[in-house]
């Protein structure tokens, strides 16, 4: 089985303890796409958690998910595209709401549980 290669652009537009965004395009080149639509690709769901874990983990490392206690796809985000991601804590850093957003409309936003936050 091979393993999922995602291959991104990312810019970072605020990193503060308690926020982080950056502008982020998933790049048609990587494998995610292969199947996942042949003539329409999207980026999968399971791409865009990781990549949300991937910014939080090099941000806290150490930390791992606990929990996704909601989460929503609410439009495609076709590769090549640019994107926004805003992530916010709450409780000291154990749960974070993300948004991927083009443009002004929501694309996918979720709530995950960490553990393992420095404190």
């Amino acid at each position: 089985m091979a393993t999922a290669k995602y291959m991104v652009n990312k810019e970072v537009i605020t990193d503060s303890p308690v926020k982080l965004a950056l502008r982020v395009q998933f790049l048609r080149e990587s494998n995610i796409y292969q199947g996942h639509f042949p003539d329409f690709a999207i980026t999968p769901g399971v791409v865009l958690i990781d990549f949300v874990m991937k910014c939080l983990t090099d941000k806290f490392p150490g930390v791992f998910l606990s929990g996704i206690p909601r989460l929503k796809f609410i439009s495609p985000i076709i590769p090549d595209i640019w994107v926004e991601l805003q992530l916010t804590c709450e409780t000291g850093g154990r749960r974070w709401h993300f948004a991927f957003m083009h443009q002004e409309n929501c694309c996918s936003r979720g709530v995950l549980d960490l553990k393992g936050v420095p404190t």
